[in-house]
């Protein structure tokens, strides 16, 4: 086996542990931690997504897990986030840094105020007091949280703060044939993995384009914020 192939291996063996153990912790989850599927890509710094594939650098994957293997959970976890929110279809004619910006700041507050211990870390005092800005908004959403960074000063240092993965694969412009941006995405339902079929609990497979049951989870989960976007 050549060195290329096998950290491809070790790469995909150690995201599947990440799924496991994400599951284990969110059950609720089961059906969007299937839907993107892997693919290696050295190009990427870490890892990314455009809605259909989750992109990732082996050799940077095999690193993290070795030295913060809970980053790396919290990293699959954001671009899903991305993908539940519709952050990659809605920029429209949007800056796109202050876009960037706005949408990983919704999705770890989102990861932060969910308190399970697959995803947990110490919130640093600069995102308290970003959170503590956040919860006086008029509602929480990509939308108000970019309005919001539109007169902020220093977008920079919140940027170094919550970037996570890659946005460059997110289109730069709204494309009828980029998944999720016809009418699946209206109705609510998402991409599946192409390669995988998800068996529930009855033992019973369920069909590809499964819309995600947001209203159980909220319903489950009432104390986490689930916004809009």
């Amino acid at each position: 086996m050549r060195q290329k192939d096998w950290e491809i291996e070790k790469a995909i063996h150690i995201l599947e542990l990440v799924r496991t153990e994400l599951y284990m912790d969110m059950p609720h989850f089961l059906t969007a931690l299937n839907t993107l599927e892997f693919k290696a890509d050295d190009r990427i710094a870490t890892c990314a997504t455009n809605g259909m594939y989750f992109y990732y650098n082996p050799l940077k994957i095999i690193d993290l897990f070795q030295r913060n293997s809970i980053f790396l959970n919290r990293a699959y976890l954001h671009s899903i986030l991305h993908c539940l929110y519709n952050h990659i279809w809605l920029k429209k004619n949007r800056i796109d840094f202050i876009w960037n910006v706005a949408c990983d700041i919704i999705v770890e507050y989102t990861l932060d105020s969910m308190h399970k211990k697959s995803i947990s870390r110490i919130l640093s005092y600069a995102r308290k007091d970003v959170y503590s800005k956040l919860e006086s908004l008029p509602g929480i959403s990509c939308i108000t949280v970019y309005e919001w960074l539109s007169t902020y000063e220093d977008i920079q240092n919140l940027y170094y703060e919550f970037v996570v993965d890659d946005h460059a694969l997110w289109p730069k412009e709204q494309d009828e044939q980029m998944p999720m941006a016809s009418s699946l995405q209206k109705n609510g339902r998402v991409l599946p993995n192409k390669r995988f079929l998800i068996t529930n609990k009855k033992g019973k497979t369920m069909k590809k384009w499964m819309p995600f049951l947001w209203r159980i989870y909220k319903r489950k989960n009432q104390n986490i914020p689930l916004h809009n976007f």
